[in-house]
């Protein structure tokens, strides 16, 4: 017997009976949890990070608001100002210095020096520049005559300028200081 018959129809009827077979309750809600621990995760990130920027602006407002705050930003202002006035000075020196043919430039240096020397008793009533001889002249006025010749004591120990010249100091009664005339010579 070599070949044996094929019975289909017996074959159809006796195919193997599917069991059906219950999906267990992990298997049916997995993804809708992961889902919604996702988005979960999501949410919760967004609202810490909302509350982080509130809480920054509302210090940040505070921070504002502060009427000590409002007056150190003005008096920052200020300064801004101040510096800009002196860079414009500091450019017009140095055209003037290059027209003249001078090889010396003044720098922002040199006025920063000239200010660190002053302090809560002294300070610069004027500034000017003589082109011809490249020196800055200082007016400097304060309630203290020692506190002058501590002026120039720092102003030399700088070591900006070769040489600082002036002639003492004298009272002056309106404004009731000390003032002093100091040339300082660019080097």
């Amino acid at each position: 017997m070599k070949y044996k018959d094929v019975d289909f129809l017996s074959a159809y009827y006796r195919k193997p009976i599917k069991i059906k077979t219950e999906k267990s309750f992990g298997t049916a809600f997995i993804f809708p949890v992961l889902l919604a621990v996702a988005l979960g995760g999501i949410f919760a990130y967004y609202k810490y990070s909302y509350d982080a920027v509130k809480s920054d602006y509302d210090k940040a407002q505070s921070y504002i608001s502060d009427s000590s705050n409002i007056a150190a930003a003005e008096k920052y202002t200020q300064l801004l100002e101040e510096i800009g006035v002196s860079s414009q000075t500091i450019d017009q020196i140095n055209k003037a210095l290059s027209a003249d043919g001078k090889t010396g430039k003044i720098d922002f240096g040199e006025l920063a020096a000239i200010s660190s020397c002053t302090n809560e008793t002294s300070y610069i009533s004027s500034l000017s520049f003589d082109n011809a001889a490249s020196a800055i002249s200082i007016k400097v006025r304060s309630a203290n005559e020692t506190e002058i010749a501590a002026f120039i004591k720092r102003l030399k120990a700088t070591g900006k300028f070769t040489s600082v010249v002036y002639s003492g100091y004298n009272y002056v009664p309106d404004a009731k200081v000390f003032e002093l005339t100091a040339i300082c010579t660019l080097s």
